[in-house]
């Protein structure tokens, strides 16, 4: 049922809105009836010979070039004011008074066109002030539910075993994190790192550990590498798989799980992505490193961390590298977490990411909302570094890459999903 007291609610304010441009438009109309008053008080001794005649006329030609009249004009209208002969200097009574009430409403005009100046000027910066008060009330509640997701992942981390970890089939061997505002990459790193730029990302799920070679025989029906070195087992990051094979494995597991593909690779020369689709993708360089870093601004998810015994982090705690693998990739899931649940996000293995690698791009970049990467580059972008790597290579805001057609022993991938579990 309608309610007759809804319909004079809304009148109201369609009156408000109505009265307003109305308000403006009876000023502007006055203003006009002034300088057209201005306009005749002018051509009435334009014709008469006296001492100011070719100021007034000068005063008349730029009065009527720049009609209509607004706030651009201000300048304009104050050099009319300055052209006009004193008063106190014309002889001729009737001139005298045309000069004066021309002044007299020309100093009304200037005076009312810089009060509109300043009172657009003043409701910019009120319209400025309210969208950051807007921002910073946004940015407060996005902390606070950041923070909240936050302790029901490493809870849910907790609770996860190995096998659910491992097991592609099952939701909770994917972390949903939640998006937000971030600080990319470095000024103390490589070229290639720099500017620190802020970059908003959506959340998504991504896979907890780097896929596994078991995970990919299971799918793919066969290894990339059959003749490797039996040292590593199924455990271990699957590696030797170029970018474009990371691709056709998140459309095989897009299937599998009963979701849309995002790629169309009929044509690998052109690959079309559906965004939108609910199926799995490679990370964009700007979602990995949100990931990576778990929160922390510092070069590792653990920077300026310390254990429950209140002692110092260390990247040994988190990561395979130089100095602890042995010289060779290791099971998945090992390390710890970060504070989004997600491990081997420093080391073991690089990881593809979708964007096209330009070291150029951060200075050039057009968009930081969601970025996809720039549309031309060298490569394809590969991020967190593997155990062949020494510390630096381990940093969240280093960047690598490599030909999408490329292999090597020392590169995986993680999938994620934008698409929230019904």
């Amino acid at each position: 049922m309608y309610s007759k007291r809804k319909y004079q609610f809304k009148g109201v304010i369609l009156g408000f809105f109505f009265f307003i441009p109305f308000v403006m438009l009876r000023a502007e109309s006055a203003r006009n009836e002034q300088l057209e008053r201005v306009l005749e008080f002018l051509r009435q001794v334009s014709d008469i010979e006296f001492a100011g005649t070719k100021e007034v006329q000068n005063s008349l030609r730029i009065i009527e070039r720049i009609k209509p009249w607004g706030t651009e004009d201000i300048a304009q209208l104050k050099s009319v004011q300055s052209l006009l002969p004193e008063p106190l200097m014309i002889s001729n009574a009737s001139v005298k008074s045309n000069i004066l009430e021309s002044i007299k409403l020309l100093t009304g005009v200037i005076t009312g066109l810089e009060e509109e100046v300043q009172k657009k000027e003043m409701e910019k910066q009120q319209a400025r002030q309210e969208d950051e008060r807007k921002l910073e009330e946004y940015m407060r509640k996005l902390k606070e539910r950041e923070s909240e997701h936050r302790r029901m992942q490493e809870k849910r981390a907790e609770q996860i075993t190995r096998e659910e970890m491992l097991d592609l089939s099952n939701e909770k061997a994917f972390a949903w994190i939640e998006g937000g505002k971030f600080k990319m990459g470095s000024n103390d790193g490589d070229p290639d790192e720099a500017p620190v730029h802020e970059v908003v990302v959506d959340g998504f799920y991504m896979l907890r550990t780097e896929v596994t070679r078991g995970q990919w025989k299971n799918l793919m029906g066969t290894y990339p590498d059959p003749e490797e070195s039996t040292e590593v087992g199924d455990e271990a990051p699957v590696v030797n798989i170029s970018w474009y094979e990371a691709l056709e494995f998140c459309n095989r597991l897009s299937k599998a799980h009963g979701k849309e593909a995002v790629y169309d690779l009929s044509n690998e020369e052109k690959i079309k992505v559906n965004w939108e689709a609910s199926g799995y993708r490679l990370p964009t360089e700007a979602e990995w490193e949100y990931a990576a870093r778990g929160g922390s601004e510092g070069d590792y998810c653990f920077s300026g961390q310390k254990n429950e015994r209140g002692e110092d982090l260390h990247l040994e705690d988190y990561g395979w590298f130089d100095q602890n693998s042995d010289g060779k990739p290791h099971d998945v899931g090992m390390k710890a977490p970060n504070k989004y649940g997600l491990h081997d996000m420093h080391g073991n293995v690089w990881e593809w990411c979708w964007d096209r690698y330009d070291k150029r791009y951060y200075k050039n970049r057009a968009n930081d909302k969601n970025p996809f990467g720039p549309k031309e580059g060298s490569g394809r972008v590969m991020r967190g570094g593997g155990w062949g790597g020494d510390a630096r290579g381990l940093r969240s805001a280093d960047r690598g890459y490599v030909w999408s057609d490329g292999r090597a022993d020392d590169v995986g991938f993680r999938p994620l999903r934008t698409k929230r579990i019904p």
